[in-house]
């Protein structure tokens, strides 16, 4: 039998995203919204003033209010999971961060904030069948030629080439066919193009399929794959608007018009995206003016149906859609006279639209920014950041502050830096969240690289409940700091759960600054080898946060020869029955002999009970020992009146001190009315240990 294995766990203020308590500055001249993290360098919205701050705490980092910054020229992509991965774009200024929404666009979550890639628009990205992403040219400056491909939802990338077989260009579109190639139509490298280009292998070698397409040399045009493997392109500017539509069923080796003008005004700019059932949704775009209309084709873009001619999202250019996994239609950003980064979604093919988030940069924004805020526990602190700016404007500034929680300041170039560190240093006294710890143990990673089920026949793992020590969970401060809460430190029995789910769950309560919450349970190891202490699916998680925290791999070595018990082959001799002790010669006592081998060097605490034929047990007392004492023979007597007539056992229970798993041994004996069997003290009864 295997010692039990003690943990202590401790937990400390997550640095990073996960944190769930959320806060934004919101910085305002009258003209322009400026919003940014608190905690962070910088703003998030195209004009943003210079760094005011140097706030390069390690404290808490706190999602920005309305996520990635209002953009154009940004790509967008749907993973095989159903969440939505956007990367890079223009702001005001390039970018090259990288985004991701699992909520259909509602809230986002930083992937990265400067990838591997550099800052640029007019690029495109697909994904792969095999979940990665791979994006492709672009201008930085200069037109690109260079490919990244991510395996992680874009959060890390590697080249693939910084020199692909086409020229360097932006404003191409790009596909993936059914059997995994890429293909790549068109863009500006310079002069317009028509050239058509295929990968068999992420985007790192490249085959040109035709110097010069059907189609005329173009940019800004749009292009999807049909669910019979065909490739579908739509208008863009070849020196003028187009409303053309082609379709090639040979991976872009050859094209045939489906019509020289199709329902739809002449455009750029636009989006499409093909649908489950196989027809095609083309959106917005510029024809001389920015477009709200949106259409669809049943017959791969031969004819075309318009859903309507005013969606409820504002005209607009250089936006991106994708189609989600339960068919509707994702819409993000683009420019409509100013850059977006609002998000809507049609679920009837574009014909009505809903908007899933309402954050943008203009002053009609306020109302909805509030109540965003409001609804997902979101401080704003404001800051009236001109010395015009009306009463009205300031009043909308204090409402939006006092409304959810935060402060409103007025601030001048001169003391802007301390308004910030003041913000700072109020959050960072206030950064606390609610926590909780999800222990997984339903499989076990054995030896590395094995993921074995943690069978409750053939356990791997066992907790064990302790009084004081499994589960037992406090808090307290690293800077000595008084704690003020109740009855800690707090002990659970997570028998009941463990039982059913082969989990371990702990409410941690409330993490501030300094503060530490520290859980110890125990868990009995029944196998040898090495174990991943935590299991596949353990994680902290913070209220709110975006996504849990996943505990690191924590490899635990089970030694048999380390672990084996030093307690042997106990062993309970009943003796004999007594009546002579009493006065009145009416008492019986039983006697037992006890004897067992301990090596070990802890004390011992033997528990006695009675145990009848119905299983019921009934506790006698207790003995503690030394290790001393444990080598010696001794003797156990019961007092007859105490036991129930029929058969029974005397039952021992052995246990070392700071280790939890007991060690039984049980004796029988057969009690009758007058305790007169005369064969009784002739024989022993014992159980060795099993």
């Amino acid at each position: 039998m295997r010692e039990a294995v003690r943990l202590s766990i401790s937990t400390l203020t997550k640095n990073g995203r996960a944190n769930a308590l959320k806060a934004v500055v919101l910085l305002s001249d009258g003209d322009y919204n400026w919003y940014g993290d608190p905690l962070a360098r910088g703003t998030g919205s195209s004009g943003s003033p210079t760094d005011y701050t140097d706030l390069t705490t390690n404290y808490c980092t706190f999602d920005d209010l309305g996520s990635w910054s209002a953009r154009y020229g940004h790509t967008s992509v749907v993973m095989p999971d159903g969440s939505i991965v956007l990367m890079g774009g223009n702001d005001g200024s390039r970018k090259n961060d990288v985004w991701r929404s699992t909520d259909n666009g509602e809230t986002w979550t930083r992937m990265i904030s400067s990838a591997d890639w550099s800052a640029r628009y007019g690029h495109t990205s697909v994904v792969m069948p095999d979940g990665s992403i791979v994006l492709m040219g672009g201008y930085d400056g200069s037109n690109k030629r260079d490919v990244w491909r991510s395996t992680d939802n874009g959060e890390t990338w590697t080249r693939m080439t910084s020199s692909a077989g086409w020229s360097a260009r932006q404003y191409h579109t790009s596909v993936v066919m059914p059997d995994g190639s890429i293909v790549l139509m068109g863009g500006n490298d310079g002069s317009r193009k028509n050239d058509v280009w295929r990968s068999t292998d992420n985007g790192a070698t490249w085959t040109r399929m035709t110097s010069s397409a059907g189609w005329s040399a173009r940019q800004y045009h749009t292009s999807v794959v049909m669910p019979d493997g065909s490739i579908v392109l739509m208008g863009g500017n070849d020196g003028s608007r187009k409303n053309d539509v082609w379709r090639s069923t040979d991976n872009g080796a050859t094209w045939t018009r489906m019509t020289s003008s199709a329902g739809w005004s002449a455009r750029q700019y636009h989006t499409s995206v093909v649908m489950p059932d196989g027809s095609i949704v083309l959106m917005g775009g510029y024809d001389g003016s920015n477009k709200r209309d949106v259409w669809r084709s049943t017959d791969n873009g031969a004819t075309w149906t318009r859903m309507t001619s005013s969606a409820g999202w504002s005209a607009r250019q250089y936006h991106t859609s994708v189609v989600m996994p339960d068919g509707s239609i994702v819409l993000m950003g683009g420019n409509d006279g100013r850059r977006k980064n609002d998000v809507w979604r049609s679920t009837d093919n574009g014909k009505t639209w809903t908007q899933v988030i309402i954050i943008s940069t203009g002053q009609s924004s306020n109302q909805n920014m509030s109540v965003y805020a409001n609804n997902n526990n979101i401080k704003i602190y404001s800051i009236a950041f001109a010395d015009d700016m009306t009463e009205g404007g300031k009043q909308t500034l204090q409402t939006l502050a006092l409304g959810t929680g935060g402060k409103y300041y007025e601030a001048s170039a001169t003391d802007i830096e301390d308004i910030y560190r003041a913000i700072a240093g109020d959050l960072k006294i206030e950064a606390g969240v609610n926590t909780s710890m999800d222990l997984d143990y339903q499989k076990i990673i054995v030896n590395y690289t094995t993921e074995e089920v943690n069978d409750p026949l053939n356990p791997i793992f066992e907790y064990n409940y302790s009084y004081g020590n499994s589960t037992w969970i406090n808090s307290y401060f690293t800077d000595n700091t008084p704690i003020d809460i109740p009855g800690l430190p707090w002990n659970f029995d997570n028998t009941s759960e463990w039982t059913d789910t082969r989990k371990l769950s702990f409410s941690l309560g409330t993490v501030h600054l300094h503060q530490v919450w520290e859980i110890r349970y125990r868990l009995i190891a029944r196998q040898e080898g090495f174990f991943n202490l935590f299991g596949p699916q353990s994680s902290v998680t913070f209220e709110d946060a975006d996504e849990p925290l996943t505990l690191p791999d924590l490899i635990l070595k089970v030694n048999p020869e380390l672990s084996d018990t030093p307690i042997k082959n106990v062993e309970l001799y009943y003796i004999q029955t007594e009546q002579n002790r009493s006065a009145d010669n009416s008492a019986f006592y039983v006697t037992f002999d006890l004897s067992h081998e301990y090596t070990g060097k802890n004390n011992l605490s033997e528990k006695y009970y009675i145990v009848t034929s119905d299983q019921q047990r009934h506790y006698l007392g207790y003995t503690n020992l030394t290790p001393n004492q444990t080598r010696e023979q001794r003797q156990y007597t019961i007092l007859s009146r105490r036991l129930p007539l029929g058969s029974i056992a005397l039952e021992l229970i052995l246990t070392e001190y700071d280790k939890p798993d007991p060690l039984q041994a049980r004796g029988e004996i057969i009690v009758f009315l007058e305790l007169e069997n005369p064969d009784l003290s002739k024989r022993p009864w014992y159980f060795l240990l099993t």
